[in-house]
């Protein structure tokens, strides 16, 4: 992967706009610098709490296209786009792996987080990622077509009393 790149400011009709774009090797070990590039591209207006909810759910849509859309035996890229308008901040995650099904990213509820943590036994073995992503992003689009996949995950942020 390259280093990240210094987000670009634009200036839209009435709005600012900030965009990031960038491609790395679908790898865990990219994962967490592609997090560490979200870091960087948010503002520092936005709350904190905003700030670890799009990490967990971008670290873990990232770790779900490296383990089951590419696989191991499989090398591919992901492409990482972010952009922020109006307190809206969108980040797309497209891929060439094998697409998720609609049951995987649209099915089950938040029972998953029912366990008692003190009882190992009783941890799910998968399936909180979805969730995880459900939980920390207001939105989710995802199409798959042509071989190409992409995941939209929207989130809508207000920047901390007296940063505006």
């Amino acid at each position: 992967m390259t280093d990240p790149i210094t987000p670009s400011m634009t200036q839209s009709a009435d709005k600012p706009v900030r965009r990031a774009s960038f491609m790395f090797e679908a790898t865990l070990e990219d994962v967490s610098r592609v997090a560490q590039a979200l870091r960087f591209f948010i503002p520092p207006e936005v709350p904190e709490e905003a700030k670890s909810e799009m990490e967990i759910g971008v670290v873990e849509a990232m770790t779900n296209i490296v383990k089951h859309g590419y696989g191991s035996s499989e090398h591919g890229v992901i492409e990482v786009s972010y952009s922020l308008s109006a307190g809206v901040i969108t980040i797309e995650l497209r891929d060439q792996g094998k697409p998720i099904s609609s049951e995987m990213l649209f099915g089950g509820d938040d029972a998953v987080f029912d366990f008692n943590p003190q009882d190992i036994d009783s941890l799910p073995e998968s399936g909180m990622g979805m969730s995880l992503m459900r939980n920390t992003f207001d939105q989710i689009d995802y199409e798959s077509a042509n071989g190409s996949n992409l995941l939209r995950m929207v989130k809508h942020v207000q920047a901390l009393p007296g940063n505006e």
